[in-house]
């Protein structure tokens, strides 16, 4: 009896715990953007970026990000903005909309033609639409804490970046005993208390600085990514899967802005 109790346990262990598919892609994006100063102190950002997965073969989403800055003094600023989510399904041919709002919080350090900045920012991510809750959380909450040192040689300002998003609430769930006829575990959907480290990103760009009201920025992401999966039966009682989804997605990336 007691083997038999140890064999299922390490069944559901295996079961809830195994790797998951390699979700290694290169990707890229392009954007239009629009920032300039409202007040003293104050300045007002609107973007258009539109993204391609698949290695640049599937049109993947659309984000519009309205943002705010101020300076509160050459150290540190602070931010708020609204970003609609587009998310394209080519399986479905559908999309899926999301809305996130954010706040940052950036300590800023320049030491000669070196800028040194660190930003926090905390961001909250509300899906639209019919899905299944035990396997995606309705408002998703997550930490980005950046580090990114930019050299400026006039028109030219090259950067670098190392950034890591830590998600607050995933779902969790309680696995039980294994039910033949089904042919699954029964699962019960306890909340969304799972902490984890999602992505590890390194990130290395170039601006130019074309004239005063206009500037580039081509850039280079590197994100080591381990998504969490869950899959339950459309009943959400049963647990098909439980993996841990990993892989490196390499971002090739161009944005112009027009500054006023």
């Amino acid at each position: 009896m007691k083997k038999a109790l140890l064999l299922t346990v390490l069944l559901v262990t295996a079961w809830t715990a195994r790797a998951g598919d390699d979700v290694s892609d290169f990707r890229g994006r392009v954007s239009v953007g629009v920032e300039g100063k409202l007040v003293r102190g104050l300045t007002l950002s609107v973007e258009e970026e539109f993204r391609f997965s698949n290695k640049w073969t599937t049109f993947d989403r659309i984000h519009s990000t309205l943002g705010l800055q101020y300076k509160v003094c050459p150290y540190f600023y602070v931010g708020a903005g609204f970003t609609m989510i587009n998310n394209f399904k080519p399986a479905t041919r559908t999309w899926v909309h999301k809305e996130r709002v954010y706040l940052d919080l950036t300590g800023r350090y320049k030491v000669g033609i070196a800028t040194f900045t660190l930003r926090e920012r905390l961001q909250m991510t509300h899906r639209n639409g019919n899905y299944n809750r035990t396997e995606t959380t309705p408002n998703l909450l997550a930490l980005k804490s950046r580090f990114k040192v930019k050299l400026d040689f006039g028109a030219l300002e090259p950067y670098a970046a190392f950034e890591v998003r830590n998600i607050f609430n995933g779902p969790t769930g309680t696995v039980g005993d294994f039910d033949e006829e089904e042919g699954m575990y029964s699962y019960v959907h306890t909340g969304y208390t799972n902490k984890y480290f999602d992505r590890f990103r390194a990130n290395a760009g170039l601006v130019w600085k074309i004239t005063k009201h206009h500037a580039l920025d081509l850039y280079f992401i590197g994100d080591y990514v381990q998504y969490v999966t869950i899959d339950t039966d459309r009943t959400q009682q049963f647990l098909k899967s439980r993996t841990v989804d990993r892989g490196f997605i390499s971002t090739l990336g161009l944005g112009y802005t027009f500054r006023f």
